[in-house]
């Protein structure tokens, strides 16, 4: 169990905004009054381990008092009415054989306000479901090899404070590979994320004046990395 509170403050490009004057066509560096944030938390987990298996369960709740806020319309930042965060977290983990090993882990969270204008709406930009598998096993010659499934639910624009956008952000599903090998100090990997070329975006801001147009930034597509590393005695 755990029980807690925390204090984010906002950060200097928070706190600094550039403010555009369109009558005299030039910007101006403010400084933000921006409050901190305050989260007050709890969290009740259970834990089973044996020799093959590993589970575990967490519930856990946020209280949020003056979220920071990015607002995509005034680009600005801001601080938002009271919100909660509510959500289970489920983690396991199988050994199938000395050589393979499965782990899984699914997230639920639902977060909304819970004062203000808009008690009851979803907050924007917050997946209600992820969930992800990773398969590793040891391949012949001492390789080691790993695949993750990924899986982000459909989530509000980053302005959709009100719940009422025509589209969400869709949801998406990449798959990561990773190949390694110990030379002795030697360490050398093989990766590629989004092996099967997902083309997606986790943040898009909606028009306010067309229906249904919206601004989007992509994620990266196949992406690969080689890698080495080396460890001293």
């Amino acid at each position: 169990s755990r029980l807690d509170r925390s204090t984010r403050f906002g950060t200097f490009d928070e706190l600094f905004e550039s403010v555009f004057d369109p009558m005299a066509f030039t910007s101006q560096q403010v400084f933000s009054q921006l409050k901190p944030q305050v989260s007050d938390d709890i969290e009740l987990g259970l834990n089973f381990k044996n020799n093959d298996f590993e589970a575990s369960i967490a519930l856990f709740h946020q209280s949020i008092k003056n979220e920071i806020h990015f607002d995509a319309n005034t680009f600005l930042n801001i601080n938002l009415d009271d919100t909660q965060h509510d959500g289970v977290e489920l983690t396991a983990s199988l050994d199938i054989t000395p050589k393979l090993i499965v782990k899984a882990n699914y997230t639920y969270l639902k977060a909304e306000f819970t004062a203000g204008d808009n008690k009851g709406n979803d907050l924007p930009l917050i997946p209600t479901n992820t969930a992800n598998i990773i398969i590793i096993a040891s391949l012949p010659a001492d390789i080691q090899n790993s695949i993750s499934f990924n899986y982000v639910d459909a989530t509000l624009m980053a302005n959709d404070l009100n719940n009422n956008f025509v589209k969400k952000i869709p949801s998406y599903k990449t798959v990561d590979l990773k190949l390694s090998k110990q030379f002795g100090n030697l360490g050398l990997a093989f990766k590629v994320n989004n092996l099967f070329n997902e083309q997606y975006f986790n943040y898009a801001v909606g028009s306010t004046l067309t229906s249904g147009s919206f601004n989007a930034y992509p994620l990266p597509e196949r992406t690969t990395y080689i890698t080495a590393s080396y460890k001293f005695n």
